[in-house]
């Protein structure tokens, strides 16, 4: 009898390697990546590995919110570049880094670094890390140093851990509708999916009442939005950590949806972070550049300017779509055509880095002003021509 148990358990040991290699195997091949990059929930166990062996060129950091705006297919294209987007669930601005740190121990490929602003905020009493982040199976500990034990920690939970298993389970499922049920990419991954705007005329009348008319009282779902906050410790560390090793650095705000977060009508996100940046750009040997699109704008006024049914840039939970990913790294890579049809101001895509103190501050008190109706004739004239897609 203990024999028998001992052969059925090496048995299903056998098959947790071997499941759980083969998904790994799956996981690596470059038409998987924009399934496996969008994959919540193991997202922190296979990134950190996944990176290392792409060696991209191109890399995005954060939370979900640049997750789930970032298509590595799409932006590839786009950029002509390996491009691996290492955003994660409720990601840290302490995560952030130590996944940054541990990219540039092993990728000598990286040209470009692309910043979540959002995702850096100093929030209060929130969690350094969050499960089931790993500090094991990253090429460097807190300090900098090596990790020593890297290999090992990866084999054991990329082949024998129940997380990979689930992990495993979930991946699968996707290839299998998509190579065999022929389902596109899009149906496989939530970050496609678009919000309803249908149910929710009352509160987008009025966020219009607010942000283009009277500036009266704004409420939002379930009565309380985000606010933005400085800038951590940990954003200045990452940068810092990309100029040494001469990798530029991108930082941008995501133009979230009016309803969602705060205005921030004194400007003082975009304030900040450009003041910490340009003190870090005098010591940096690699471009550093910051784009502002978190205002009210052709984007974060969707369903407000002119009515549609659903949303073509945010996702039922607010994220933003991988459209307005591909958007977003156009304008950033200095295409400015996309701009002026949909309603944009050229300054939408306007590095604030490169600004005279008074331009910056004469752009910041402008766009600041919108929180409370305030627009300037040509602004709003330039707004209710665009034209949003809405495919």
């Amino acid at each position: 009898m203990l024999i028998q148990f001992a052969l059925m358990a090496g048995v299903l040991w056998l098959a947790l390697i071997g499941i759980n290699g083969l998904a790994w195997h799956l996981s690596l091949k470059p038409e998987n990546q924009a399934i496996v990059q969008f994959q919540g929930g193991w997202d922190r166990i296979i990134k950190p590995v996944a990176a290392d062996s792409l060696q991209p060129e191109i890399a995005i950091f954060g939370a979900s919110w640049a997750r789930d705006m970032f298509d590595p297919d799409t932006i590839g294209a786009i950029s002509g570049k390996r491009v691996f987007n290492h955003a994660v669930t409720g990601g840290t601005p302490w995560e952030a880094r130590r996944f940054a740190e541990s990219l540039l121990a092993s990728d000598p490929a990286l040209k470009l670094a692309i910043l979540n602003a959002d995702s850096f905020s100093q929030e209060l009493d929130a969690p350094k890390f969050n499960p089931p982040f790993n500090p094991a199976i990253l090429n460097t500990l807190d300090d900098g140093a090596p990790n020593p034990d890297v290999r090992a920690a990866r084999l054991s939970g990329l082949l024998l851990s129940g997380s990979s298993l689930g992990y495993a389970a979930g991946i699968g499922a996707k290839l299998f509708r998509r190579d065999v049920m022929g389902e596109p990419k899009q149906a496989l991954i939530a970050s496609y999916s678009r919000a309803d705007y249908t149910s929710r005329r009352n509160e987008l009348a009025a966020a219009k009442d607010h942000f283009l008319e009277t500036g009266g009282p704004l409420a939002a779902p379930g009565g309380k939005m985000r606010q933005k906050n400085a800038p951590s410790a940990d954003f200045a560390g990452t940068v810092q950590a990309f100029c040494a090793r001469k990798v530029d650095v991108t930082a941008y705000f995501t133009p979230h949806h009016v309803t969602r977060v705060h205005c921030d009508a004194k400007g003082d996100a975009a304030r900040r972070t450009r003041s910490l940046m340009l003190e870090l750009k005098a010591t940096c040997a690699a471009r550093l550049a910051l784009y502002d699109f978190g205002y009210p704008n052709a984007i974060t006024l969707e369903g407000i300017t002119e009515p549609v049914s659903s949303s073509w840039f945010y996702r039922p939970d607010g994220h933003p779509r991988p459209v307005l990913g591909d958007l977003l790294f156009s304008l950033m890579s200095g295409n400015l055509a996309v701009a002026a049809p949909l309603g944009l101001d050229d300054r939408a895509a306007s590095d604030l880095l490169a600004m005279s103190e008074a331009d910056f501050e004469a752009w910041n008190t402008e766009k600041s002003a919108r929180c409370s109706a305030q627009w300037t004739p040509e602004a709003r004239s330039l707004l209710m021509s665009g034209k949003l897609p809405n495919g």
